[in-house]
């Protein structure tokens, strides 16, 4: 009488194992996350700035006031790079991505290139129009690709109307973000991107730069976002610029 008994329960309990287990596996279909087609932007003088140095310094030292940031150093950066530069807060980040901008003399840029700067001021939004004439107002690319960037990072239907003097503070900065992806720029300078997005958006933009053709240059704290991101690491240490190519996961097994 036992094992028939035993028998039969562990038969009804097999199969609610297995039930459990069909529902987990379609709860997991469901939440699963479709991996989105890649969007194909076109950027400018892509094909002549592709794997070709775009970017050189020379004897780069970096300084506030008489403070020294960094030591003398020789750099290149090539097209189709991302290079993420990192280092403690007051080591002279900021100061690097503002050298690579406005510093011809010890820093040259290839004739094509074209910037387009990132900095959580967003100077670049006007607060009065819309998040799609921000975004519109100084595009390289077609309307079909403007509203695919903006639903990537959230942005649908008649989201895409709200002004921007109405949005919240991780709006705006994927309005800044939207309108610096389809602008005419070809190096894009990202200061602390990450900061005020949640883990969605945070998501979409590491999905926009992967299928994004041109250069990056960042800064971020987020490992998660360096170990998605980043191809080169400018590290900055000891009031020096270590430059690692490779992951940034290779640059800490390193």
């Amino acid at each position: 009488m036992t094992k028939p008994h035993f028998a039969k329960k562990q038969k009804k309990l097999s199969k609610d194992a297995d039930a459990v287990e069909t529902r987990l596996h379609q709860l997991k279909e469901v939440e699963r996350p479709k991996e989105l087609p890649p969007i194909n932007m076109q950027v400018v003088e892509q094909e002549s700035l592709q794997h070709r140095t775009v970017i050189r310094g020379w004897d780069v030292e970096g300084r506030a006031g008489d403070k020294r940031l960094w030591e003398a150093f020789d750099f290149s950066i090539s097209g189709g790079d991302k290079v993420a530069l990192i280092g403690p807060n007051g080591s002279g980040k900021t100061t690097f991505l503002r050298m690579i901008l406005n510093d011809r003399d010890r820093i040259q840029a290839a004739p094509a290139v074209s910037f387009g700067y990132f900095s959580q001021m967003l100077e670049i939004l006007e607060e009065e129009k819309s998040i799609l004439d921000n975004v519109r107002d100084t595009s390289f690319q077609d309307e079909t690709i403007i509203r695919t960037v903006l639903g990537r990072l959230g942005f649908f239907q008649e989201d895409v109307f709200k002004r921007v003097k109405d949005l919240s503070g991780g709006e705006r900065v994927k309005t800044g973000f939207a309108k610096l992806f389809v602008s005419g720029a070809n190096v894009l300078i990202l200061d602390e991107p990450t900061n005020y997005l949640d883990i969605r958006a945070l998501e979409a933009l590491e999905s926009l730069l992967g299928d994004y053709c041109g250069t990056v240059l960042f800064v971020s704290h987020d490992r998660r976002f360096l170990e998605k991101t980043a191809t080169r690491i400018f590290a900055i240490h000891d009031k020096r610029i270590t430059v690692f190519d490779g992951s940034y996961q290779e640059y800490l097994r390193a």
